[in-house]
């Protein structure tokens, strides 16, 4: 299972890239969320995996995300568990709140990930011109590679 947030479609990107490779389900947590239940349950077959993939929101997961943790419950067997955060330059202090958030609900973080992709933060900083938004994209590209190797792998 990999979910993602996706606010303007880097995240979803990466996540579907990562979802296609792995012969992985994709599930929005803005969907989940939006059916407004007291828990999420999931269930983790044996050597199974979970994903979660996201934007970097002031050098931290967006709340959506974090509440969505807070929420669910894996069922089954131990899961792999990565994160891939995705950022316009840095992930700031993203991982360890992720890794905070679920270790408060019993679930250990495996791996995690950083992967730059065009910065589209509006507010107080300039996007990236078209050239640096597809060099980056051209590097995210080989980057998922290696992310998807490793999550293969269990690394």
């Amino acid at each position: 299972m990999i979910f993602y947030f996706s606010g303007t479609g880097n995240s979803f990107y990466a996540a579907s890239c990562l979802a296609s490779a792995q012969k992985d389900n994709l599930i929005s947590i803005a969907a989940a969320m939006s059916d407004m239940q007291q828990s999420l349950e999931y269930f983790v077959e044996e050597g199974g995996g979970i994903g979660i993939v996201y934007p970097v929101h002031a050098w931290a997961p967006p709340q959506i995300v974090l509440d969505f943790i807070r929420k669910i419950n894996i069922g089954g067997n131990r899961p792999y568990v990565f994160s891939v955060a995705t950022c316009g330059s840095e992930e700031g202090l993203s991982t360890r709140i992720l890794r905070k958030a679920l270790k408060e609900r019993n679930i250990n973080l495996d791996s995690a990930f950083t992967l730059v992709m065009p910065n589209n933060y509006l507010f107080g900083i300039d996007v990236d011109s078209q050239d640096v938004a597809a060099h980056k994209l051209r590097m995210a590209d080989e980057k998922l590679i290696t992310i998807n190797e490793k999550i293969a792998d269990k690394q």
